[in-house]
């Protein structure tokens, strides 16, 4: 995927790209849960050690957009990636006989090696369940969602902070419940 060359495309060729966006919104609007009604939308993406792929580097996304290049130079390996994180059948963990690329040595791949990481923005509704759940996340307007070849996602917010702790403070409470159960 070259990002950093102007093309113009042949005619016809962006109508048919705005045809296939058009025909997978899934690939670009989650729903985050049907009882909430919130609509999270993917702001970018960056897809690593997936078939073709060894680094597309982050990849911004708008309501429209166009992944141009040549036969065989990874665009749809880049929706592939972006569909293995909620596909229709179900998550389940990636092959790495199938999705490792083939240049590397396949024992370098584990549950944990990382095959995408997409950010997405949170609307209004997003944001109240979040809060309902997480009371301390007030500035909280993104969400980092990703996964590797395991059988697991990851999500984390960005802007949260730390929660700050005293470490000796815990050790006495500890220590002071500790005494307490031996009693």
């Amino acid at each position: 995927l070259d990002t950093g060359r102007l093309v113009r495309p042949r005619e016809g060729v962006a109508e048919a790209a705005i045809a296939i966006i058009k025909s997978h919104p899934h690939l670009f609007l989650f729903k985050t849960n049907e009882a909430m009604g919130g609509t999270m939308k993917l702001e970018l993406f960056r897809v690593q050690n997936y078939r073709s792929i060894n680094d597309s580097g982050e990849i911004a996304v708008s309501r429209i957009t166009a992944l141009l290049g040549r036969n065989e130079s990874g665009k749809s390996n880049l929706l592939r990636a972006l569909h293995s994180l909620n596909p229709i059948a179900g998550f389940e963990a990636l092959k790495p006989i199938k999705n490792f690329p083939r240049h590397k040595r396949l024992e370098e791949c584990t549950d944990d090696t990382p095959v995408l990481s997409t950010t997405w923005i949170l609307d209004d509704d997003d944001k109240e369940a979040l809060l309902e759940v997480i009371p301390r996340a007030t500035e909280v307007s993104r969400v980092v969602i990703g996964r590797s070849y395991g059988k697991t996602r990851t999500v984390r917010f960005p802007e949260l902070n730390a929660i700050p702790f005293d470490e000796t403070d815990i050790k006495s409470k500890v220590k002071k419940v500790a005494a307490a159960v031996r009693a």
